[in-house]
């Protein structure tokens, strides 16, 4: 019972998952899921008539003495309707079904991207959720065309299956019984092999993103000085060799049956019962007279058919559960219910930059995980510069993110204006920030787009005073196509690789860009030579005059500048009060500060910092 209760079950799944694509393929392109199903139906039937009727018709008019001419008709026929049938079958190949095609696919992954725009980070964290996500990215494309070609490929056999089973009926009933058997056992089988393919597929997955990232490493210029001057190589050839190895024992453990399965299959449920027995009994029943030889030969023809078809079925059936398996994830990541978002009734921020309250804030990424952050309590006040510093991984980022409420607090409140951050407007409040973090990507664009960060017409004079803030005017002078210079060739031949300064200057254009009343900048000079990182600093003291500024830093060079610095250590605030303060403490940001202090103390650099 149930075993019944999961069968019914994994059947209705595998219905909704397809559905869900086949409704979705439907919705975006219904002219092509007709077509798909019109075309699939004639070909099965344009193939009976010329594989069997034709055959038939023609026996016949040897066997009866008919004129030879009735031949002639039927053969030309036949021959008439293929040629119509190719021409338009081609004709909408070329000129409609790959368009079709690929507007269903930019429409799913358009799906995807907004999906993957709002999923809180913290999925990232989930390597399960994760998986589901680098699974939906590729296979979204694959289910769309699976499902939609297994649609068309099972109205092919049953239009193959209809046709060649009612001539096989109304001619010969018996051999229904050959049929039923042939087809239950097949299709039990194939649902097995498809299963344990699917198991296959899943212990793989993980490893082959193991073997995929050594091949990403030996051929992206982000890891090729390493690589040529260490002997890390040696490691990632064995990790190579040790995910090889890997996934060849996964294959070996699933192949004895699937060959098991498959034999049985193609062989003893198929080849053996309809192309063996069967022969026999029609070869029977014409030497006893009961069928004419004409009826023999279509008979043959037919039940080849019909098991072609009903092996084709055995195949097709199955490959809807294997889809649902794959979809299954997909919807999973389309359907996850998004944490980090706006209420119903959430307000939007106001125009003027407010106070910060951080209120006895804690924070661990789970439940089963130590917190990051203990008891956290600040307040920014408008205009303020404040400087967050500390050793890494004690927590200064992490903190950034709750500010910007890319997580949510574990225990405690951040308000923004009076208000708790979560009665605003995601997007509202996100937009009042500015923001340059130590992990900044580059994109394959121009440098004015990934300095704008949208595909818009650019300010040029708002651009142009970007980058003279972040220190990059000299660099730009120095290109042929200025502004419209392409980053990176990923696309571009022409494109450009700039040095870890300089495209720490174009990340930091971005915040000078964006007129937003507070400023983030974490680790902002972490790539940055003593001089750049002088003119930086001196650069946020003349722009944000009028913005509070956030620094996150474990380079002290920039916190001089900073009306408050707060410590942080092992997740607590451990010191906190004005650079004079704490040097005065003598605790352990004046030790930290002593450290570094030698790389601010020559001509220009000390100068510059004051």
């Amino acid at each position: 019972m149930t075993k019944t209760k999961s069968d019914v079950k994994s059947i209705k799944k595998t219905w909704e998952n397809n559905w869900f694509i086949y409704k979705f393929a439907f919705k975006i392109s219904p002219i092509y899921v007709i077509m798909n199903i019109i075309f699939s139906v004639v070909q099965g039937t344009m193939m009976f008539v010329e594989h069997i009727l034709l055959i038939k018709l023609i026996l016949d008019c040897i066997q009866y003495k008919r004129p030879f001419i009735y031949a002639v008709y039927y053969i030309g026929a036949v021959f008439v309707l293929m040629a119509l049938w190719i021409l338009v079958y081609k004709s909408y190949d070329a000129f409609y079904k790959r368009k079709a095609q690929e507007k269903l696919f930019k429409e799913m992954n358009f799906r995807i991207y907004r999906k993957a725009m709002e999923i809180d980070i913290s999925c990232y964290d989930n390597p399960e959720y994760y998986n589901d996500f680098v699974w939906a990215m590729s296979e979204a494309s694959n289910r769309i065309d699976g499902v939609i070609r297994t649609v068309g490929w099972l109205t092919w056999q049953i239009t193959t299956i209809f046709c060649s089973g009612l001539f096989v009926v109304t001619t010969n009933l018996t051999g229904l019984i050959f049929v039923a058997v042939s087809f239950t056992t097949s299709y039990y089988c194939n649902k097995k092999i498809n299963k344990l393919s699917y198991e296959r597929d899943v212990e793989l997955r993980p490893i082959q993103r193991k073997r995929d990232y050594i091949n990403r490493v030996f051929y992206l210029n982000d890891f090729a000085k390493e690589i040529r001057l260490s002997d890390i190589k040696n490691k990632l050839y064995n990790d190579y060799s040790d995910s090889n190895e890997d996934i060849k024992k996964v294959i070996k453990a699933k192949s004895r049956k699937i060959t098991l399965l498959s034999f049985l299959n193609d062989y003893f449920f198929n080849t053996f019962i309809l192309n063996g027995l069967y022969i026999v009994y029609i070869i029977y029943m014409t030497s006893i007279g009961a069928i004419s030889s004409g009826d023999m030969a279509a008979l043959f023809l037919s039940s080849r058919k019909l098991n072609s078809g009903l092996g084709g079925l055995t195949h097709v059936l199955p490959r809807f559960g294997q889809n649902s398996m794959y979809i299954d994830k997909l919807r999973k990541f389309l359907d996850y219910d998004i944490k980090i978002k706006s209420k119903v009734d959430a307000i939007q921020v106001p125009r003027e930059t407010g106070t910060i309250d951080i209120k006895n804030v804690s924070f661990a990424y789970s439940e089963n995980q130590p917190f990051i952050l203990k008891d956290i309590n600040i307040t920014i006040k408008p205009n303020e510069k404040i400087a967050i510093v500390g050793q890494n991984g004690a927590g200064k980022t992490t903190l950034i993110n709750l500010i910007l409420r890319l997580y949510d607090v574990s225990g405690g409140q951040i308000k923004y204006n009076g208000f708790d951050i979560k009665d605003y407007d995601l997007k509202s409040y996100r937009q009042n920030f500015a923001s340059a973090f130590q992990d900044y990507q580059i994109f394959a664009a121009t440098i004015a787009q990934n300095i704008i960060m949208d595909n818009v017409e650019p300010d040029v004079q708002k651009i142009a005073d970007a980058v003279k803030k972040g220190d990059f005017a000299e660099k730009l002078r120095c290109l042929k196509n200025g502004f419209e210079t392409v980053l990176t060739r990923e696309f571009d031949d022409n494109g450009i690789d700039l040095s870890g300064g300089e495209t720490q200057k174009v990340a930091l254009s971005r915040v000078f860009y964006k007129d937003s009343g507070i400023v983030i900048l974490d680790e902002p000079s972490s790539a940055l030579d003593p001089i750049s990182e002088a003119h930086l600093n001196q650069s946020i003291i003349e722009v944000a005059k009028d913005k509070t500024v956030i620094f996150i830093s474990h380079r002290l060079s920039t916190t001089r500048m900073a009306d408050r610095i707060y410590f942080i250590d092992n997740g607590v605030i451990a010191e906190q009060g004005n650079h004079e303060q704490l040097m005065e403490l003598n605790g352990k940001y004046a030790y930290m500060f002593n450290l570094q202090a030698e790389k601010y103390k020559d001509g220009q650099v000390a100068e510059a910092i004051g």
